[in-house]
């Protein structure tokens, strides 16, 4: 059935992009980008924030787009330090 408010994922899937890219910079556990699909940490995390990147790029948001970038720049560095 739909998912409950109380699930875990139910903030990741209907948060703005912003909040989207907030939730991921702080590396949780499981990210879920469809109701039972989420992304554990790792490299698929980058894949998504360029998806974004492209959503902030369309929208002109160029203030988020530099968050992005951010972000991406902090995953990554954790990614080669594990």
């Amino acid at each position: 059935g739909p998912m409950e408010k109380d699930h875990p994922g139910w903030k990741h899937l209907n948060a703005s992009l912003r909040d989207k890219v907030e939730i991921l910079a702080e590396n949780p556990y499981r990210f879920y980008i469809y109701p039972n699909v989420w992304t554990f940490r790792g490299p698929t995390r980058l894949e998504v924030l360029a998806e974004f990147l492209a959503e902030a790029e369309a929208a002109e948001d160029f203030e988020l787009c530099a968050r992005i970038l951010e972000v991406k720049k902090a995953l990554t560095s954790q990614l080669l330090a594990s």
